[in-house]
């Protein structure tokens, strides 16, 4: 597939008020035409006809409805066909001013695929054509695109049979949760739970009455819908009765004053939002909307609906039952061109699997049996699909020979290097002499033009370990390099694990003239999987198109070129190319051994293993040369346990489950010799290994440990598996035989860290150790991307993601940033985890699938990342059915958005960008992408008009754009009556997505552990390369802006301005006693001290375990309920700002006298006195800081119990090439804040320390704040 070109949407390229466009007509000729660029290509189309009736061969066309226009568009610098008649001229996003008039498909099946391909291109950032291109030049891209597709097809025909009940649940279906600990404290010690409701009167639409239920706590949906369905009744009779008296009148009344409305003809919607609650048996709070409500101390606000009604609007919101526009009644006069395809009820879907029928009232959709076969579908193991594509009449159509086993191969691995290739565009380049500093930013082509010798390195990694010594060619000077070089590997064929890869690199080498020593410059990588998608053994030539230096992360001596992390797929715009040559054996095919193949070898052995060693001098062979070199990092199983070589003990199974001759145990390592019930372990060391933070690096002896206690970790440590393989020997048989067949008996489901750890956590130190450890050094923040992590074992990431089926949508909703970059280490397309996550986002697109999209949407731009996670959009695309009208909206809405911040740019005064901006969100074209579209940050918002006059450009340095729009829910007054937005572009949003993730996870397990921190973790959406959306929380303001009321606050001289604020907001007591509606301004005095010191606390410890940086009063929020929370996280890690080389901040964490005199309720003179110890001694006598030192010491405690947890998804995120996060010494920071090689009493005085540095040092933030005061 080719690099997607650096083209910007073209809106500029017909911005002027008329432009000259050619039209090129089927009959040949071409019409130069200059339009109004306010035309909709509807309108182009009668001019265009009006003109070409005028030209010769006219009567060679067909009615002009008969076409559609396409061109060249610039993203992708592919045709592009126009479907949407409604488009403007300006609008379209043309590389060159050209349209092409072509005949649209007649076939109504071909028209509607021809209109969801071009649906999908748009919101993939990827050509249909791109993609088919790619499947036909790469056999393993078609089969992953036939599989996923597969699933995406079956979960479509899904939805179109779940009839418009299914379909509204699967759009708007509110997000549930388990209840924390701390909520349920919350409602133990409530009476009853109190829901608000609104009650409309069908009579007259004006008249709302708002009402308030007491429920038991477990009152389920169906509970409440009951009694509010009750009050509506009695209110509707009181009304019609008071009506029926004024008028004096007898008639019969509409309202059944006995009996109140059906039950199940009702939904309760969430207010304000486009959110229902379908599971009519699920307790209230159950859903995360009541949970907040309840921890923010407000009143659940919900209101009966008629089904049918979110039903019919839904429908006629997509377009489904006609093609008109959006109508009046769900979104107030909104107008929205029909979507590009579609979406009907009962369309015909080819698949294996017959759809549900429409589905029932009650019944929840996720739970119906359809998505148990989806699952099914998503959970098939690959090495089924193997055996069903290798079978023996497959391998005739293929013309393939029989196929061998690779155990039934005795040879050694030889790699023969042919040539290296300058491809002529690299020529032409403007060449650029490198230097050493600089050697991986300079272009492929400066290399080339550079003086000096070449040379070839191959190596075989499993994952980033090396298998064996890499080898080096001999040098060859110039541009045309031959070399026919074989480089033999002693490691023998059939030793070679599943998932093994060839690496290989490209080095230029530059002897300096006067130290005399020799610098090795790497000009391209490439890796390959030894065995291919169908485990077929890669043999014969291979060419490697190499992909850039610029991706590796260090030119570090240590570095041995190879980036064993990188990508497995082929450079499709390469400069260089390499041809090797895998030498075989034998001529047929070989096949590597399949998991079951590996279990039954052991079975067979274990059962001869005693006999056949009492008998050794019989069996032994003639001795081979051990397959291990020094370079092996694992160490466990060093050479002389490779001494003994046993052949023919074990019959191996062929491809069919027969019996084939073969080798499968030579190389008997003498730990598997070890009888499995003798107890030569030590119980006491394994089991305080598994409490080790996932990055601790084990020693060899542990190693040891470890695999002579496999057994017992079997049956009692379960969650050793992640440190257990890091001891086994991946080149050695017999020991895979048995790590797999523990693998098979491995109590499962694994715990979601323990599974974390397996796809994203293990082995980077190992890897680090040696050769590799340069690879994960600092970057320059190109773009450049440390390497993927996890166990690269196939089998062993089955299991773990097996394991991940069994979680909740919320907690998968919490680990997706992670599981998205654990992607980037799958061997294959077609793998395991793609399969789970593709399956849980079409399943839930609230939660799972928007977040999903996203996430890939943002990375498409990666040149090695572009067509792995172009397959899944596709899929994920093609799957979502009536949601890809959606998405197509936001990712316009986006691209509008980025267009207008590169012109509001161009202007350099404030007012004039303010103007430009306003100006241009008032454009007819821009209202009309901008409005009446679902928030890309929530589904269930949805974004009615634009409030111009609030919109506003801010300060800070990107310019970001301040974005308002109206709430078009009737009850929008009432509760949220806007939505605020801030767009950014220019700015990589990614770490603080990350961190606030982070914050998210701490949250929950504060909330879990019984501690509510009151956290404000806001919403961030990265949507491009540097650019996204920021959640604006409402009702905050900065502390700069708060202390900037009063000069001496400003001045950092008063420090009770913070105070006084809040206080300003605290809610006044309710006359009369009667209930407190949710629309009184402010919480009571208690509850803002309480949320301003729980938040504060959080804080604290968050920021000091994540090191978080460059905190001033501008990055420091507090709102009108009391609640502090930071943003702007740009310095993470520890990494604080500099100015003139001196470090401004001293301290671990902010907490100055401002905070302080809230805590202690207006306090300004308290102090702390003796430093806070962990034997409760010193410390301040105001009691309320001491419960603040107790409860932030209570929290860090917290945190540190689940510092697993934590430090694996930092490790996860290594690929990701955060500026911040590229090794894993940057983790170093985070074990040292956590003390993890601390107990528990050394780790509170610990952070004892680090409060009492944070207090005393409090000044010195004074000082900085002041000067950013100064500054600002």
């Amino acid at each position: 597939m080719p690099q997607a070109p650096n083209l910007k949407r073209a809106f500029s390229l017909l911005l002027d008020s008329t432009v000259r466009l050619d039209f090129l007509l089927p009959n040949g000729i071409i019409l130069p035409l200059e339009l109004d660029s306010d035309l909709s290509l509807y309108e182009a189309k009668e001019e265009l006809w009006l003109m070409a009736a005028k030209q010769p061969l006219f009567h060679e066309l067909q009615p002009k409805e008969h076409y559609i226009f396409s061109g060249i568009n610039s993203e992708t610098a592919d045709s592009e066909e126009f479907y949407d008649q409604s488009l403007r001229l300006r609008e379209l996003p043309l590389l060159l001013p050209y349209l092409l008039v072509t005949e649209a498909a007649q076939d109504s099946t071909l028209l509607e695929e021809n209109m969801q391909n071009s649906a999908i291109a748009n919101c993939t950032g990827i050509s249909h054509d791109d993609i088919v291109r790619a499947s036909e030049l790469n056999p393993e891209v078609k089969w992953a695109r036939v599989r996923l597709r597969r699933l995406a097809n079956m979960h479509r025909k899904l939805l179109q049979d779940s009839g418009p009940s299914g379909l509204a649940q699967y759009l708007t279906a509110a997000a549930q949760r388990m209840v924390s600990r701390s909520l349920q404290v919350m409602l133990d010690q409530m009476g009853a739970l109190t829901v608000s409701a609104w009650i409309l009167d069908s009579k007259d639409q004006t008249n709302e009455s708002e009402v308030f239920v007491e429920l038991g706590i477990g009152a389920t949906v169906q509970d409440a819908l009951t009694r509010l369905l009750e009050l509506q009744t009695e209110l509707a009779d009181i009304n019609y009765n008071r009506r029926s008296t004024c008028s004096q009148l007898t008639v019969k009344s509409d309202w059944n004053s006995v009996k109140p409305p059906d039950v199940s003809a009702y939904l309760l919607k969430i207010c304000c939002s486009q959110a229902y609650l379908f599971d009519m048996s699920a307790p209230l709070v159950s859903f995360e909307y009541v949970q907040r409500c309840l921890e923010e101390g407000r009143y659940p606000c919900l209101s009966p609906v008629l089904r049918k009604d979110v039903c019919e609007n839904l429908v006629r919101c997509l377009g489904v039952s006609s093609s008109a526009n959006i109508e009046e009644k769900s979104y107030r006069n909104a107008t929205l061109s029909a979507p590009r395809r579609p979406f009907r009820m009962r369309d015909k879907w080819t698949s294996e699997t017959d759809g549900p029928s429409t589905l029932k009232r009650g019944d929840v959709l996720r739970d119906c049996s359809p998505y148990k076969q989806l699952e099914k579908l998503a959970r098939t193991p690959h090495d089924w699909m193997e055996q069903d594509a290798l079978s023996g009449k497959d391998l005739g159509e293929l013309g393939l020979e029989p196929v061998s086993s690779l155990w039934q191969l005795n040879g050694y691995l030889c790699v023969e290097v042919r040539s290296a290739k300058f491809l002529a565009e690299a020529a032409y380049l403007s060449a650029t002499q490198s230097t050493p500093s600089t050697p991986l930013l300079a272009s492929p082509a400066s290399l080339l033009a550079a003086a000096g010798s070449y040379v070839v390195r191959v190596g075989l990694f499993h994952g980033s370990q090396t298998l064996i010594e890499s080898k080096t060619t001999v040098q060859m000077p110039g541009t045309h390099l031959t070399w026919n070089k074989a480089l033999n590997f002693r490691i023998r064929l059939a030793d070679i694990p599943p998932t093994a890869r060839l690496c290989v690199a490209l080095i230029r080498l530059d002897e300096g003239s006067r130290s005399g020593s020799t610098t090795e410059y790497p000009v391209g990588w490439a890796n390959l999987n030894f065995f291919d998608y169908l485990g077929i053994m890669r043999s014969g030539e291979v060419t490697l198109h190499l992909w850039p230096a610029s991706l590796l992360q260090s030119t570090d001596e240590r570095f041995s070129r190879l980036y064993p992390a990188g990508t497995v797929l082929e450079n499709p715009n390469p400069d260089f190319v390499l041809q090797i040559r895998i030498h075989s054996p034998v001529k047929n095919p070989i096949r590597r051994p399949t998991l079951q193949s590996y279990i039954d070898a052991y079975s067979l052995s274990a059962t001869t293993l005693t006999g056949s060693l009492m008998k050794s001098e019989r069996l032994v062979q003639p001795s081979r040369t051990p397959v291990i070199s020094a370079g092996f990092i694992n160490q466990v199983f060093d050479t002389d346990d490779l001494e003994d070589v046993y052949d023919g003990l074990v019959d191996s199974r062929g491809l069919d489950g027969s019996s084939a001759s073969g080798d499968p145990t030579h190389n008997l390592n003498r730990s598997s010799d070890v009888p499995n019930d003798t107890p030569c372990y030590n119980e006491p060391v394994l089991r305080e290994l598994v409490t080790r933070d996932p990055l601790y690096e084990l020693s060899e002896q542990e190693k040891t440990e470890l695999w002579q206690g496999r057994l017992f970790c079997l049956k009692q440590l379960p969650e050793a598996l992640p440190f257990l393989t890091q001891s086994v020997c991946w080149h050695c048989r017999v020991n895979l035989m048995e790590f797999y067949d523990l693998l098979q008996r491995w109590p499962r489901p694994l715990r979601v860290p323990v599974a974390l750890q397996l796809l994203g956590a293990m082995g980077l130190n190992a890897s680090a150790s040696i050769e590799s450890a340069a690879m994960f050094s600092s970057t320059t923040g190109n773009g450049q991307r440390g390497g993927a992590s996890g166990v690269a074992d196939a089998y062993v990431r089955e299991l773990a993601v097996d394991s991940l089926y069994h979680i909740t949508d919320s907690e998968l909703a919490d680990y997706l940033l992670q599981l998205v970059q654990a992607l980037k280490a799958e061997a294959y397309l077609d793998n395991s985890l793609s399969r789970f996550i593709l399956f849980r986002a079409l399943r839930n697109p609230l939660q799972i699938g928007l977040q999903f999209f996203w996430l890939l949407r943002s990375e498409i731009h990666l040149p090695d990342m572009r067509l792995k996670f172009g397959l899944l959009l596709e899929a994920f695309c093609r799957g979502s059915g009536p949601l890809l009208t959606f998405l197509a909206r936001q990712v316009t809405a986006l691209k509008r958005l980025e267009t207008i911040s590169a012109r509001v740019k161009e202007h350099g005064n404030e007012d004039e960008q303010r103007a430009q901006f306003r100006k241009e969100i008032s454009r007819a074209e821009a209202r009309r992408d901008l409005q009446w579209l679902p928030s890309p940050m929530c589904l269930s918002q949805r974004l009615g008009e634009l409030v111009v006059g609030k919109c506003d450009v801010k300060r800070s340095k990107k310019r970001p754009l301040w974005l308002v729009w109206t709430n078009p829910d009737r009850l929008a007054i009432h509760h949220l009556s806007q939505y605020q937005l801030i767009f950014k572009h220019g700015d990589d949003l990614r770490q603080d997505i990350l961190t606030l993730q982070l914050l998210r996870v701490m949250d929950r397990i504060w909330k879990d552990e019984g501690m509510d921190m009151c956290l404000v973790p806001y919403g961030c959406l990265a949507t491009g390369p540097e650019m996204g959306l920021i959640q604006a929380v409402r009702n905050a303001k900065t502390v700069m802006a708060i202390q900037r009321e009063r000069l001496r606050a400003a001045l950092q001289i008063d420090n009770t301005q913070l105070f006084k604020w809040l206080t300003r907001h605290v809610r006044k007591s309710s006359s009369g006693g009667s209930t407190p509606t949710n629309h009184e301004l402010g919480v009571p005095y208690d509850r803002l001290i309480q949320n301003f010191t729980r938040s504060c606390a959080g804080y604290c410890v968050a920021t000091f375990v994540l090191g978080i940086r460059d905190r001033h009063p501008d990055n420091i929020m507090v709102d009108t309920s009391g609640r502090l929370f930071h943003i702007d996280f740009g310095h993470i890690l520890d990494n604080r700002k500099k100015k003139f080389g001196i470090t401004r901040e001293r301290v671990p964490f902010v907490l100055t006298k401002d905070f302080i005199t809230v805590i202690a309720h207006g306090n300004a003179d308290v102090v702390l006195g003796a430093p806070v110890t962990d034997t409760g001694g010193g410390g301040s006598r105001d009691i309320h800081l001491q419960k603040f030192a107790q409860l932030c010491a209570g929290a860090y405690m917290l945190l540190r119990k689940h510092a697993n947890i934590l430090l694996t998804l930092f490790a996860m995120m290594l690929p990701s090439g955060l500026p911040e996060l590229t090794s894993v010494c940057d983790l170093e920071h985070v074990r040292k804040t956590l003390a993890v090689e601390m107990d528990d009493s050394q780790a509170l005085a610990y952070f004892h320390s680090k409060f009492n540095e944070a207090y005393y040092g409090a000044w010195t933030t004074k000082i900085d704040w002041f000067g950013h005061w100064m500054n600002t």
